[in-house]
């Protein structure tokens, strides 16, 4: 696993060399300037020192005897144009140049020259250009050395500034550590820089679903519990009357009430296990293209033979091709669930009328029962876990719109009961949003 701290430091002490790179670098091309300068001003001072009249080489000699000859040099040249005169035997291939200032290059050097025309002669004093670049590489090397020098302690300084401050991130893995399933309260973010707050947002808005999740673990094990004990218990009882029933009519009674016991205990079990799948949210990956008219034909299609026990007619009046974006199986598990409540609460030779159409852009599945309905202060209460309307009819879960509000908010839908518009009944209403 690579270290930040140590990515930083590296990325920090590169930053610095070149920043020194790059003050050397203009070091060098200000000195460079100046040296030009201070250079050309003592080519002019040398010919303006040499004596007057004739040439007079020992006078010459004299006039540069506090120079170092590889830094200067002297070339005189007669009123003929003949070379009388050379200091220096590496300028000996230089020609005579015009009056003033000029750079001239031969096979392995490169000359600054100040020539000046003088009673009787010509004269002319060379440089090495190179002589000038060595004195500004050597004031750039001069400001850059200690600064380089530098670079260790300030690699140390740094290095223990980047512990102190990232150390606010193993503070936090601290903190985050120190909760778990029975304390999931907030990380406080007041000892915390700035820099890291996004990401003390998003961790405390994750431990906050976790805590709801946990807390709607809870009271769904301990509804599941509670709602358990009475069909088991009735299990239980029943095959105790099994036992003891003195003849068969008796033991197949009995019997008959233990196989029903069992199914609505399997009905329990059956509709815990759908909330618990439909508990999370839904992720875009599970959401697609969905023709609701496909989906609700073949839904009223299984429930067919169901509402035939009981002789309800249940049908799908004619209806649009509409489409929605959402979980296929979701969707019809929510609509089994609504036309099994239907089937469930409706009387023997009743009907069910099925409806899919689009109002204001957004597509409505409507079933309508003539059932006895259900008050309007029980609306709401209905979609409550294990909630059973007292004079409810026999078998359900309590669990059925419970699944049906949660699968529907998963699908930012809007659940509406009302009463029928003809006769007794309920009319409910599954609204989409807009595509």
């Amino acid at each position: 696993m690579r270290s930040m701290r140590n990515r930083l430091l590296l990325k920090i002490l590169a930053a610095l060399i070149l920043g020194i790179a790059l003050s050397s670098l203009g070091v060098y091309f200000m000195a460079r300037r100046e040296v030009n300068e201070l250079f050309d001003q003592q080519l002019r001072q040398i010919v303006d020192s040499l004596p007057n009249g004739a040439f007079n080489a020992a006078g010459a000699s004299l006039s540069l005897n506090e120079m170092r000859d590889e830094e200067f040099a002297l070339q005189i040249f007669s009123s003929s144009g003949e070379l009388v005169y050379s200091s220096n035997p590496r300028v000996s291939k230089v020609q005579r140049v015009v009056p003033g200032f000029s750079t001239v290059a031969t096979t392995h050097e490169r000359w600054r020259i100040y020539a000046a025309q003088q009673p009787e002669r010509f004269v002319q004093v060379l440089q090495p250009t190179s002589v000038r670049s060595a004195h500004a590489a050597g004031a750039a090397w001069r400001v850059s050395i200690p600064l380089l020098l530098l670079l260790p302690g300030l690699a140390l300084v740094i290095w223990l500034a980047l512990r102190t401050e990232l150390g606010a991130l193993a503070r936090l893995a601290t903190a985050v550590r120190s909760r778990n399933s029975a304390s999931l309260h907030a990380v406080s973010d007041f000892e915390f820089p700035s820099e890291i707050q996004p990401l003390i947002d998003s961790l405390n808005d994750l431990l906050l679903r976790l805590a709801q999740s946990l807390d709607l673990l809870r009271a769904f094990t301990a509804d599941a519990a509670h709602e358990l004990r009475t069909p088991l218990t009735a299990i239980r009882l029943q095959s105790q009357l099994a036992e003891r029933a003195g003849n068969n009519d008796d033991r197949r009674i009995a019997f008959a009430d233990l196989h029903d016991g069992l199914a609505r205990a399997a009905h329990l079990i059956d509709q815990l296990l759908t909330l618990a799948r439909h508990e999370p949210e839904l992720s875009a990956s599970q959401l697609q293209r969905v023709d609701l008219h496909d989906l609700v034909t073949a839904t009223v299609g299984e429930r067919s033979a169901i509402a035939a026990q009981k002789n309800i007619d249940i049908g799908l009046i004619e209806s649009p091709q509409l489409f929605v974006q959402g979980n296929a199986a979701a969707l019809q598990i929510l609509l089994g669930n609504l036309i099994d409540n239907a089937i469930r609460c409706s009387p023997a030779a009743g009907r069910i009328n099925v409806v899919l159409y689009r109002i204001d852009q957004r597509c409505v599945i409507e079933i309508v029962d003539n059932g006895p309905g259900i008050p309007t202060e029980d609306r709401e209460r209905v979609f409550h876990r294990f909630y059973r309307r007292p004079g409810s009819a026999p078998g359900g879960s309590g669990l059925g719109l419970a699944i049906v509000r949660r699968i529907a908010d998963q699908h930012a839908a809007k659940i509406r009961l009302d009463d029928a518009t003809i006769g007794s009944g309920l009319r409910v209403r599954v609204i989409f949003p807009e595509l």
